[in-house]
């Protein structure tokens, strides 16, 4: 039986920028990573940083709750750890293990990465005094900002180029009865 092996020497490190845009809010991303990826070894890390909130609704920080490495809705890695961008130009690094294998030892595939977000997003709604709608002297309604809706948007990222996963121990567990 042929088992999968490989050299580390022979692992290319790749590096993706990306500048994304994404409701009133705008990122940078480095993303980087090894081809081939060995499975429970190596790790995907992403690196983002907010750039700027071009919506003046959305009130920091902006949370990042989970960080997704998918292909499809087939889940390769996560990491559910919390991180929170709390001022422009502040970036954190998030590695995402690869934990799954496809179904086959070593096979190429199309990752994407998804962050998912959490921020508080302003809104306006019309004053109502004593159950009446509230209007200025001008005729125009008054409105207060109420800060009780948030948001939980995903940001999706995907890699540039496919990628090898190599899975060292699944020859094992396909030679097993």
């Amino acid at each position: 039986m042929c088992e999968p092996s490989y050299k580390k020497e022979d692992q290319i490190f790749r590096s993706e920028f990306r500048e994304t845009e994404f409701d009133g809010i705008i990122f940078n991303s480095i993303i980087t990573y090894p081809n081939p990826i060995v499975i429970n070894k190596d790790s995907i890390i992403v690196e983002i940083e907010l750039v700027e909130i071009t919506d003046p609704r959305i009130v920091l920080p902006i949370n990042i709750t989970s960080a997704l490495m998918l292909e499809g809705a087939t889940l390769f890695g996560q990491n559910l750890n919390r991180y929170s961008l709390d001022a422009p130009e502040q970036r954190v690094q998030i590695a995402i293990p690869i934990t799954k294998s496809g179904n086959q030892p070593e096979e190429n595939h199309q990752l994407s990465i998804r962050l998912s977000l959490e921020y508080i997003y302003l809104h306006e709604k019309q004053v109502i005094n004593d159950g009446l709608l509230a209007y200025d002297l001008y005729g125009r309604p008054v409105m207060q900002i109420v800060r009780d809706q948030v948001l939980k948007p995903n940001l999706a990222i995907g890699l540039e180029q496919s990628v090898t996963l190599l899975d060292l121990t699944a020859a094992a567990r396909q030679s097993t009865p």
